[in-house]
């Protein structure tokens, strides 16, 4: 036995050697990661395929499938799955036998592209581009020493050096400070490639520091210092970064392009502000930006980081070349801007994304002027992100008197003042989308405008604006608006009066779906205009002893569109909605088809079904739930409904209102007048625009989602066309949004889908995209448990009666040893969850590889006792939730184990599934079999 082991011994050391002497003739392999493309990613990608890791295509485009797969890869053979293709990884899957997807050992012999190493051929003097915005990543550079540079750069592990690969405002401003001092760089344009990593290194050189082509601190210190000084010795620089062709002056009341520049081109001996540079014009410099909606970080006087930022920014967006070099041109562009906005003639952003027009009509009256409820003059445009003039500043004064906007008057329509015009239009009855157009107006200049305490400016408490229909009002009350979201002992004290007249909810202080409904119900049986809301009329009605309690014959009647009842009763359809599976779903799903409403006919009511019945719903006349209650139905299956209109989803469904001239236009363009039409049901919205297309979101599925990730892909926004509006697919549409000027939902309604399909979209901007899908350097890595210290707890027994409601705990994916935060939601046969925070959102999607998916994933659950055990997961949230800013619309479930046959009889289908999945886990990492 001894012998044997020493036998093992040298051939282990034997093999150990061979490798040593193999490895120093293998090639030095550069890191990929996500964004990067060219051959080096195609080679990555055909190795990944064949050993059974799903890339999700082979097209070089290195995206988050490619990463999902390659993060797999590196947990199945021992290497820290950071989704990131560094030499250690690329030398295992090139070099030698790998773990494949099955289990076996496998060599990659489809080499893809020829050339992999980075060091390549020293004749060929290439390079190949592999990044989306231009990065060069050496594939055969000719220059061994520029190709140990490369190489040096990804052994870099510190966050605040800036290398070779990275992208972005950091490696802008490097290019822009290296570019002033004299070095070429290759282009400004956020990429650190070899041209800017050759003009670091001579700077380094020039300047007695080690020449190694990694910017940190030291570096960037004495950059800007130069800088600096450079600035001072030259008292007048060229303006040779901008382009010499003017850019044209929008009309805003013609929608069309003069072509003239109006703004003032300086004189000869005017000076190029630029980075360091200090005083009055930088002042003037920085104003004119935050009019414009840019935000150089104040207006200090000091050309800093923050204004140069925001003036590459603007370049950008003008078709300036984005120097960071404010010359005449550049300011001459800046004044036409401000006299348009001024004029009221600017589409209010300066990248002219949105097709809304400062003096055109608004809807259908073609108001130009003052209007009447006391809303000032001047605000004839929807207020959308970015926008910025008088009309902003008239909106947030006011909004800073009701309570809701606590930040800076400073006229820009950004951040916070769309998260105050939302908390306003949420108490105030109004689509809460953060666009001030019209009805948003009129409410929030009205006497009876709710504050954001609750109460009317003026003192009264009559009922809430945009709650038409409702019958008396209760002046002089103390009663307070409850609406969704609202949370305490009002709401508490509401659903227990609710409760005692016989109306389905639970008592737990939180106004969610369920209590909407109960209000809506309490609302039609008691003669009450049905918004769901309890404003003080409904609440004075229920505390008053005199409330009519639940009728079921009430409720179930046909509904028209003024909320009165036909009389038609007892019913037997069951209320449908989203999480209901089987026939009768499928059924409904058909009725709507035959329709022309857009569904699948799965059986399966998700969130494309909901979806659709709202549209019917809306186009019918009924309150838009989204559930198919009793009413709904009946009314489907009568022969008498009526077919998807795309004329009433994508009006205004206020009064006849709307907002603004066009929701949509083109990138650079401004609309004329263009009022919308169509006006149904009750309510107030801000939306307009009959664009013909119909709002794709989370979780709808079809050629309608294919059509519109290829787009996005087609704009280098990474996506996968698979048909499947999921986590990928929302963060793909938040930063084209981001990238165009539009308010960045995660949703494709129809403005943004008709500037993608108009040609004049702009593509994918890691800069001014913020890279919505990309997490902070190592979000979520984790070590996690060893396999041996997990348990097989079950569920009733040993988890249930230990834990409640509300406690947190971890999450751990041994896949990619990704870890995230769960809260607990409720708990039945399974544990209802949701992710804590948007963060753990974001951690969870990597984990699933940015895919939607019931398929149950295995994971390891630290319990609030802190003992881990097994369980299986999804990742597709449903229904309700409690959590309302986590990027997580419902809940998802957890699964523990628990007895087969109690499973099989309660939970035949998708329980058994999990459970299925569960047993087979555990097999896996202990071998044994549990029955």
């Amino acid at each position: 036995m001894k012998r044997f082991c020493h036998k093992q011994r040298w051939i282990a050391l034997l093999t150990a050697l061979l490798m040593l002497i193999g490895s120093a003739a293998a090639e030095t392999y550069s890191t990929l990661e996500y964004g990067d493309r060219g051959e080096e990613v195609l080679r990555l990608q055909l190795a990944l395929e064949e050993l059974g890791y799903d890339p999700d295509g082979t097209d070089g485009k290195f995206g988050r499938s490619t990463e999902y797969a390659l993060m797999v890869y590196q947990s199945a053979n021992g290497l820290k799955p950071d989704g990131k293709a560094g030499h250690q990884t690329l030398s295992k899957m090139y070099d030698g036998k790998s773990v494949a997807a099955d289990g076996s050992l496998k060599s990659v012999t489809s080499t893809g592209a020829a050339g992999g190493s980075s060091s390549g051929s020293a004749s060929s003097g290439s390079v190949s581009s592999d990044h989306t915005t231009g990065n060069t990543a050496g594939s055969g550079s000719g220059d061994a020493a520029l190709d140990s540079l490369i190489a040096n750069a990804g052994t870099s592990r510190n966050p605040n050096t800036i290398k070779y690969g990275d992208y972005g405002s950091r490696v802008t401003e490097l290019q822009t400070l290296l570019t002033g001092l004299g070095y070429s760089v290759g282009g400004i344009d956020g990429s650190f490639g070899t041209g800017t990593l050759r003009a670091l290194v001579q700077f380094q050189k020039d300047h007695n520091l080690s020449p190694d082509g990694l910017c940190g601190t030291k570096t960037m210190a004495l950059i800007r210092e130069k800088a600096s000084q450079n600035t001072t010795d030259k008292p007048t620089a060229p303006d040779t970064g901008d382009n010499t062709g003017d850019t044209g002056n929008t009309s805003g009341s013609t929608g069309s392009t003069t072509g003239n520049t109006t703004g003032d081109t300086g004189s000869a001996s005017s000076k190029t502000l630029q980075y360091g540079d200090s005083g009055s014009r930088v002042t003037e410099l920085q104003s004119m930006l935050i009019r414009l909606g840019y935000d150089p970080a104040g207006a200090d006087g000091k050309f800093g980081t923050g204004t140069l930022r925001a003036l590459v920014q603007f370049q950008k967006d003008n078709k300036l070349s984005p120097d960071g070099l404010c010359g005449t041109k550049t300011m001459a562009v800046l004044k036409q801007k401000i006299a348009a906005l001024d004029s009221g003639t600017n589409s209010g952003s300066s990248s002219g994304n949105t097709g809304a027009s400062g003096s055109g009509s608004t809807g259908s009256t073609g108001s130009t002027g003052s209007t009447t409820n006391g809303v000032p003059t001047g605000l004839n445009r929807t207020l959308r992100s970015g926008y910025s003039g008088q009309d902003v500043l008239t909106v947030q004064r006011r909004l800073k008197e009701l309570g809701y906007y606590t930040g800076t008057l400073d006229g820009v329509y950004g951040k916070g003042s769309i998260s105050a015009v939302q908390a306003f239009q949420r108490n105030n009855k109004l689509t809460a989308d953060g666009l001030a157009g019209k009805s948003t107006f009129k409410a929030l200049f009205s006497a009876n405008a709710i504050s954001a305490s609750g109460k009317p400016l003026g003192g009264t408490t009559g009922e809430s604006t945009g709650n038409a229909g409702s019958t008396g009002s209760s002046t002089g009350s103390t009663l307070t608006t409850l609406g969704y979201g609202s949370k305490g002992d009002g709401v508490r004290k509401l659903q227990k009066a609710l409760k005692d007249l016989n109306y389905s909810i639970t008592v737990d202080g939180d106004f969610g779906k369920a209590t909407k409904t109960a209000v809506s119900q309490f609302q039609k049986c008691n003669g009450l205009a049905e918004s769901g809301a309890a404003d003080p009329t409904t609440l004075a009605l229920l505390y008053s002893g005199k409330a009519k309690p639940y009728d079921a014959a009430l409720i179930q009647g046909s509904t028209t569109g003024s909320g009165s009842t036909t009389g038609s009763t007892g019913s037997s359809y069951t209320a449908l909605s989203q999480g209901s599976k089987g026939d009768g779903v499928r059924k409904l799903q058909k009725a709507l088809k035959d329709l022309n409403y857009s569904v699948s006919v799965d059986g399966d009511f998700g969130a494309g079904t909901k979806t659709a019945v709202t549209h019917f719903q809306k186009c019918n006349g009924l309150v838009e739930t989204g559930t198919a209650d009793p009413t709904t139905q009946m009314l489907l299956y009568s022969g008498k409904a009526k077919p998807y209109d795309a004329s009433l989803i994508q009006g205004s469904t206020g009064s006849g209102s709307t907002d603004s001239g066009s929701a949509s236009g083109s990138t650079g363009s401004n609309t004329g007048s263009g009022s919308a039409s169509g006006s149904t049901g009750s309510g107030s919205s801000d939306t307009v625009g009959n664009t013909g297309y119909t709002t794709l979101s989370y979780g709808a599925k079809g050629d309608s989602v294919r059509q519109l990730q290829k787009a996005l892909k087609n704009l280098k926004y990474s996506v996968s066309s698979d048909g499947d509006y999921g986590a990928l697919t929302k963060m793909a549409v938040t930063a084209f949004q981001k990238c165009n000027g539009l308010s960045p939902t995660g949703t494709a309604d129809p403005t943004t889908q008709t500037l993608l399909y108009s040609g004049k979209g702009k593509p994918y901007d890691p800069v001014t995209s913020g890279d919505a899908s990309a997490l902070p350097d190592g979000a979520g890595q984790a070590s996690g448990p060893s396999a041996s210290s997990v348990k097989l707890l079950h569920w009733f027994n040993d988890i249930k009666p230990t834990i409640r409601s509300g406690q947190t705990i971890t999450v751990f994916d041994p896949a990619t040893n990704l870890q995230w935060t769960i809260r607990f939601y409720s708990l039945g046969r399974h544990a209802d969850s949701e992710p804590l925070t948007a963060l753990d959102t974001q951690i969870m999607y990597k984990a699933f590889g940015y895919k939607n998916t019931w398929t149950p994933k295995p994971v390891y659950v630290k319990l609030p006792s802190g003992t881990w055990t097994l369980a299986t997961m999804h990742n597709v949230p449903h229904l309700s939730g409690s959590i309302k800013d986590n990027d997580f619309d419902g809940h998802l479930c957890i699964h523990f184990l628990r007895d087969m046959e109690e499973c099989s009889k309660n939970d035949p289908n998708y329980g058994v599934q999990n459970q299925k999945a569960l047993r087979k886990k555990w097999q896996e990492m202990t071998g044994q079999v549990v029955d």
